[in-house]
């Protein structure tokens, strides 16, 4: 199934297990790279397969577009420091997405640059406890597992940096020995089968056989029949992981020499430019195989095999994204507070009930301080909001371009007085008083000092020292636009941050058609305007494009 066995898998095995008729449709796309996992199907499950050309029907691209935002920059680098070496992480689409790959791999090849960084956005002054506790500056030595809803290009990028390689078993108590250090997948001894029965595996089932020995445990020349483990000569004995006799057995007769078939990622399905497709395609089948894909009933929860995939997850850092935070920590990410609905809520909300279920695991949310809606500057740390996507009771770790804030386990209060630590500073003052008139603040606290210059300009000049030395590069993962496309929407961009009035004074104002704006013009299409509307906008951008 490719990029697609997220749902697919799931609404088969349903309809078939409630005996209800259905017709299966494949088609068959030659640009989709071959995906393993639950993505391999048999041919039998379709009832019609159908062939298209890459011609008519292109494959659905995410190109890479904008730049990345400073905002987002300064997120995602503070995000990066909270994901420990040889733990799990999730991400989601988007910027600030690419501004943590960024980050980590920044961390991982120029690590002494990474440090400065740090420093140099305060991270080390503000949040160095909590970076050390459940974080690194450090490379990753062991490197990073994922299990994400959503495979996307990121991952790639990671995974050829040699930071995504932390291989996954599907056997819960091999994963487990893995964990504490009495397993080295590169060399099985015979004390792997004491400590295995120690956590309590005694009795063999065949299903268990399979699993353990697609993934090099058992030696492919043994095999398993009706509660006997037989030897490639055909003698046998019970396959009772916990009898002396059975341990000695497979040790000098069963036992593998090294673990194979590691998974360094579980995906529910993938998204990315045609870069991204391609490179998947190209990929080697033995390095395409640890990229897995499979149902997001086995991704976002955990209820389908708890003891593997709390295994599986150690320390595991969910990173997704919120429209804004309420001083009592709730996050809203999805619908306004008129209900207008922005976007589906997808694995968020599964992916912070988790991060609460697993030991380790922690929920990264991240926020831009403040937007500009109309011309006009607005907080996205606020008072109180009426609609709500994460509710209080789940909140855990904020980030937002002017620091991190930790609310797992803290009151009210300690709350309040994190989010208004990373709020812009144009907006504090406001938040204090709200904060005091509902009770949450003493009336005498103030906001400390060094959270007092949060500010867009700082941030910008930040960013753009680092980006001066390579660090923050614009388009880090490559550009599918021309110059005078970026150009267009850099100009489009600016035009719907102005409010009305200053539309309004933009086109009667007018400007001459610059070379900029004769660029410009070209690329949408408006060198001869038709309409009255085209008219207008053409003045528009004349003034902006100067």
């Amino acid at each position: 199934m490719s990029c697609n066995p997220d749902t697919s898998a799931e609404v088969i095995a349903r309809l078939k297990d409630e005996g209800r008729d259905y017709v299966a449709v494949g088609v068959v796309h030659p640009d989709l790279p071959f995906m393993y996992g639950d993505a391999e199907v048999d041919v039998d499950q379709f009832d019609f397969l159908v062939a298209t050309e890459s011609e008519q029907h292109g494959l659905f691209q995410v190109p890479h577009l904008a730049p990345i935002p400073d905002t987002d920059y300064a997120i995602g680098l503070r995000a990066s420091a909270l994901i420990a070496d040889g733990g799990t992480l999730q991400l989601g689409i988007g910027a600030m997405g690419d501004a943590i790959v960024q980050s980590v791999l920044l961390r991982h090849q120029r690590n002494e640059d990474y440090r400065e960084l740090l420093k140099r956005f305060d991270v080390d002054e503000h949040c160095a406890q909590l970076v050390e506790t459940i974080g690194g500056r450090g490379i990753f030595e062991k490197g990073l597992y994922s299990a994400t809803e959503m495979f996307v290009e990121g991952f790639l990028h990671l995974f050829q940096g040699g930071i995504l390689r932390r291989p996954v078993y599907d056997f819960w108590a091999l994963q487990q020995l893995i964990n504490l250090g009495q397993c080295n997948p590169d060399q099985l001894k015979p004390e792997c089968l004491v400590a295995m029965a120690e956590l309590g595996v005694r009795e063999l089932r065949g299903k268990d056989f399979d699993v353990l020995q697609y993934h090099g445990f058992f030696r492919d020349d043994c095999y398993y029949k009706e509660g006997q483990l037989f030897s490639a000569s055909g003698v046998s004995c019970a396959a009772n992981m916990a009898n002396p006799t059975s341990q000695q057995f497979i040790a000098e007769h069963c036992l593998g020499s090294q673990l194979r078939c590691g998974k360094v990622m579980h995906g529910g399905f993938l998204l990315g430019s045609g870069a991204f497709y391609s490179a998947l395609r190209d990929m080697q089948e033995d390095e395409r195989r640890k990229l897995a894909m499979c149902g997001v009933d086995k991704i976002n929860q955990l209820d389908q095999n708890p003891r593997l995939y709390k295994a599986q997850r150690q320390t595991a850092r969910f990173i997704n994204t919120g429209l804004n935070v309420s001083l009592n920590g709730a996050v809203a990410s999805d619908t306004l507070e008129n209900g207008q609905v922005l976007s589906g809520v997808g694995g968020q909300y599964n992916f912070v009930a988790m991060a609460h279920q697993l030991g380790g695991g922690r929920s990264v949310l991240m926020i831009r301080a403040s937007r500009v809606q109309g011309g006009k500057a607005l907080s996205n740390v606020v008072a109180s909001y009426g609609a709500c996507t994460i509710p209080r009771h789940l909140r855990d770790i904020i980030v937002t371009e002017y620091g991190i804030a930790d609310l797992r386990s803290k009151t009210d209060e300690e709350v309040c007085i994190a989010l208004i630590n990373i709020a812009d500073s144009r907006f504090q003052d406001e938040l204090l008083a709200g904060a005091k008139a509902a009770g949450k603040l003493s009336p005498s606290y103030t906001v400390p000092l060094q959270f007092r210059n949060n500010l867009p300009h700082v941030i910008s000049a930040k960013v753009a020292w680092a980006r001066a030395k390579g660090m923050m590069p614009a388009y880090p993962f490559g550009c599918d636009f021309t110059e005078a496309e970026l150009d267009a929407a850099k100009c489009l961009k600016a035009a719907a941050d102005l409010s009305l009035t200053q539309k309004i004074v933009a086109i009667i104002n007018g400007g001459e058609e610059t070379e900029l704006a004769s660029r410009i013009l070209s690329v949408l299409g408006l060198c001869e305007p038709l309409g009255f509307k085209d008219k207008l906008i053409k003045r528009l951008i004349q003034r902006l494009a100067r």
